[in-house]
């Protein structure tokens, strides 16, 4: 019965054993299989996961720089053209023929006797004019009268005044003056003038050089006639 039994036992053991071992063999294979397939469907996940990373940051290529266009190179200035300068003309000098300038002759009018001419209606008219204009200088036409005391030794003639000379104007001075011992002329005194303030002043200056002989005298009167074609003294 033992033997039964044991050999029921080895003979129960075995089938079981292999049952068992077909077992964890397929199921080791399941699970072997099942593994890889999860591990299949999950690996596109990381892959998806890293290429959607990958895409939110795509790496952006240098941009290149757009051409810039070259500035138009400038048109050549054109050259002027320097006009030289002309040698200038000297001017031609003008001889400037110097006019002497004469001293005017100081004639002194001297009194000569001339035989009468026939005055026409005209001329007769004038010369009643001028002796209505000077009626207060009778002098003027009086001959010189001689004087008793020192001789003149020298008697300037006064010079012209420019502007009279210019105006043509004509005119008398009386003057009179003393001598000192010295033979100097002194105390000058205009009695008359005509016109007046034009002849006064040349007249003084000149008769201040004036000389005499020495010896004292008062009272001398002299008249001085200035007119365009002399000077003269009486």
């Amino acid at each position: 019965m033992l033997l039964i039994k044991n050999s029921l036992m080895r003979w129960i053991h075995w089938p079981v054993l292999l049952s068992v071992c077909l077992h964890v063999s397929i199921a080791a294979a399941l699970f072997h299989a099942i593994e890889p397939e999860k591990q299949l469907e999950a690996t596109p996940i990381s892959v998806a996961m890293i290429q959607l990373a990958a895409e939110e940051a795509p790496v952006s290529e240098p941009a290149m720089p757009e051409s810039i266009p070259e500035p138009p190179e400038p048109e050549p200035e054109p050259i002027a053209k320097i006009a030289l300068p002309k040698p200038e003309k000297k001017p031609e000098e003008k001889k400037v023929v110097k006019k002497e300038s004469k001293p005017m002759e100081r004639k002194v009018e001297k009194t000569s006797e001339q035989p009468v001419k026939p005055v026409s209606d005209d001329s007769q008219m004038a010369s009643n004019r001028n002796n209505q204009l000077k009626p207060t200088h009778p002098a003027l036409n009086d001959k010189p009268k001689v004087q008793n005391g020192p001789k003149a030794l020298s008697r300037s003639v006064p010079v012209y005044p420019s502007r009279a000379w210019q105006l043509g104007t004509e005119g008398m001075v009386k003057v009179k003056y003393d001598i000192d011992e010295d033979g100097r002329v002194k105390n000058i005194e205009i009695i008359a003038a005509d016109p007046k303030n034009v002849f006064e002043r040349e007249v003084k200056q000149a008769m201040r050089k004036w000389r005499y002989e020495k010896a004292p005298a008062t009272g001398y009167v002299t008249t001085i006639e200035f007119k365009l074609t002399g000077i003269s003294q009486s």
